[in-house]
C-alpha cells in the first residue's frame, strides 16, 4: 500500500478589519513564543551546557498559558505546539550544518530571533482551534481560526482530501489560508502484462 498523498492549496483570505487586527496579534504572540523558546535554548546552552528539546518546551505550554490568559492563553494549544516544532526544525537544520561545517571548515550562524514583520505564518491543526468550511456551490469558503474568527476565503478550485492543517499566512498586505489535505493513495492501473496474466 502506498503512502498518503498530501496537497497544499493556497487561497486568498479576506478578513474584516477586526479580524485582521486579531490576525496581526496572533502572529505577534506566536512570534513572542518562538523568540522566548529560542532564548531559553540559547541560555540553557550558554550557562549550563544543556540542550533543550521540543518536548521540554511543549511541556511548559500549560504553565505559560495559565500565567498569561489574555495573551498566550487565548490561542490554540496545538498551534503553539506547531510554532515550537517550527523552532525545533530550525535547530535540527542548524546541527546538520554544524556537522557539515566540521568537514568543510565553514562557519555556521546560530538561529536568530525573528522580528514581528518577518514572522508571517501560523499553522493550525484541523479540529483543534481551526475548522475549514468549503465553498458549497459558491465562491466563498470559510476558515475558522481561534483568536481570529471565521474568515472569508476565495475558493477558486476544489479542495481534495481530508483537511489536516489550515495555515494563516501574511504576504505584504495580503492574507492567505493554506489548506493542507491528505488523500488515500490511488493504486496504478493494471498493465495487463505477463505478471498479471500469471495471476489471472
Amino acid at each position: 500500500m502506498g503512502q498518503s498523498v498530501r496537497r497544499a492549496y493556497k487561497l486568498r483570505a479576506y478578513p474584516t478589519r477586526s479580524q485582521e487586527s486579531q490576525a496581526v496579534r496572533l502572529l505577534a504572540d506566536h512570534c513572542d513564543l518562538y523568540n522566548a523558546a529560542l532564548q531559553e535554548r540559547r541560555e540553557a546552552w550558554r550557562l549550563r551546557n544543556l540542550s533543550i528539546s521540543y518536548g521540554d518546551q511543549s511541556a511548559q505550554l500549560k504553565e505559560i498559558r495559565a500565567a498569561d490568559p489574555d495573551g498566550q492563553g487565548r490561542h490554540s494549544f496545538t498551534a503553539q505546539q506547531q510554532t515550537l516544532r517550527r523552532l525545533n526544525t530550525v535547530f535540527a537544520a542548524y546541527f546538520r550544518r554544524v556537522c557539515d561545517a566540521k568537514v568543510s571548515a565553514r562557519r555556521v550562524g546560530y538561529p536568530r530571533f525573528k522580528p514581528y514583520q518577518r514572522f508571517d505564518q501560523v499553522l493550525f491543526v484541523a479540529g483543534d482551534g481551526a475548522r475549514w468550511d468549503p465553498a458549497d456551490g459558491g465562491r466563498w469558503a470559510h476558515a475558522s481560526l481561534k483568536a481570529v474568527g471565521r474568515i472569508k476565503v476565495g475558493q477558486h478550485r476544489p479542495v481534495v482530501g481530508r483537511v489536516k492543517a489550515p495555515q494563516l499566512k501574511r504576504e505584504h498586505r495580503r492574507w492567505y489560508v493554506i489548506v493542507v489535505t491528505e488523500s488515500e493513495p490511488v493504486p496504478p492501473p493494471s498493465t495487463g502484462g505477463r505478471l498479471a496474466s500469471i495471476w489471472g
